[in-house]
């Protein structure tokens, strides 16, 4: 039987915390006796002040249930979270710099190793245009013959994954991310040997280079 959320919400006087409280380090007053929630399974268990899980499931994408909170030192703080994840195949990296000086930064770093940029698309840029407005977003199209030329052999259609993709943009808490296919990705896409990812994974790590 699956839980009525809201339904909890009012009995306990719940509040929702949206995710990205947790995930900036911020100092907390309380030490919630946390209800942890899984919108897909209904009810999970309840877990008792100060055993906070280090990752608390998420309900609906949007933040934690945490009814009935207790005094909790000031100088607690969330466990830190990684710059780097992968999520449904897309590589997601924090970068310390706006999305402007963070592509400029990438340019350089392709160009020292004789990456080709095939183009710069800057879609706010071209959003602000056309009388609409979004928070800053750019893409470079980059690549290396030597590198995705055998993939095209083995597979013509993967040429609609190449040349390689960075996206960057700017979340809503003003924090810079940088986005790509997973290198295991495109190859499991087109079916191509596993050991052909081995000709995008240096380009990733170069991308990683702008995280510091």
């Amino acid at each position: 039987m699956r839980c009525d959320l809201f339904g909890l919400m009012h009995q306990v006087g719940a509040q929702i915390f949206p995710a990205h409280a947790f995930r900036h380090g911020q100092q907390f007053d309380i030490q919630p006796v946390v209800y942890r929630m899984d919108a897909r399974k209904g009810c999970g268990s309840r877990l008792t002040a100060g055993k906070l899980p280090a990752r608390m499931h998420r309900i609906h994408g949007s933040g934690w249930i945490m009814p009935r909170c207790l005094p909790l030192p000031r100088d607690f703080r969330r466990p830190a979270v990684t710059s780097e994840h992968t999520e449904q195949d897309i590589i997601r990296i924090q970068i310390p710099y706006g999305v402007t000086e963070a592509v400029e930064k990438l340019e350089q770093i392709l160009h020292a190793h004789d990456i080709t940029i095939f183009a710069r698309i800057d879609f706010s840029g071209d959003a602000g245009r056309a009388g609409l407005t979004m928070r800053p977003e750019q893409m470079l199209i980059f690549g290396n013959p030597k590198a995705g030329t055998p993939l095209m052999q083995a597979e013509p259609a993967a040429g609609l994954d190449l040349p390689l993709k960075a996206l960057l943009w700017e979340d809503v808490q003003g924090v810079t991310w940088l986005a790509c296919n997973s290198p295991d990705y495109t190859v499991r896409r087109h079916g191509l040997p596993a050991a052909l990812a081995a000709n995008l994974a240096g380009a990733v790590n170069l991308l990683r280079q702008l995280a510091g």
